[in-house]
């Protein structure tokens, strides 16, 4: 039998409390997931860096979506293509091949949340990168979530 999404949610959340915890003296935000009736929030460090990682939908190849989290937003930091076409797609400029892939680098660019829609036959991970051995997170296909920064007082955190 398959875990429902609020299931996959619970177990998720658990396995980032197990693998997170923000350093000693630093400033810390709350991130919300909001999976609709399953809604979680958990605290990390401002200038902690976010990583999600997914299949592209149209073309098939990987794709690396880097954050780092502000006190308010999410500030993209840098997109990894592994196809050059993927780079022509989205229509960048200015993307250099680097170890093996292209990287964008854009211009700030801040963002209150992060929409996470997947189809039932999609993968994606989400990678907090305090630290090198921390693990992926995987988001269960077919999840419709939203990923919000906010103070920890702004949240129902406390």
């Amino acid at each position: 039998m398959r875990p429902t999404v609020a299931q996959a949610l619970a177990a998720l959340w658990l396995l980032i409390a197990a693998l997170y915890t923000p350093p000693a003296g630093a400033e810390t935000v709350c991130l919300t997931l909001d999976g609709g009736e399953n809604k979680r929030i958990f605290e990390v460090a401002v200038g902690d860096k976010l990583s999600l990682m997914f299949t592209h939908s149209i073309f098939g190849s990987q794709v690396e979506e880097h954050f780092r989290i502000g006190a308010t937003a999410f500030q993209l930091t840098e997109l990894r293509y592994t196809e050059p076409r993927l780079v022509e797609f989205y229509g960048h400029e200015s993307a250099r091949r680097e170890a093996g892939g292209w990287v964008v680098r854009p211009k700030p660019i801040l963002l209150p949340s992060l929409n996470l829609n997947l189809s039932a036959d999609a993968s994606m991970s989400l990678h907090f990168d305090r630290h090198a051995d921390s693990k992926q997170l995987v988001i269960q296909p077919g999840s419709a979530l939203r990923l919000t920064v906010a103070t920890c007082e702004n949240s129902a955190h406390g």
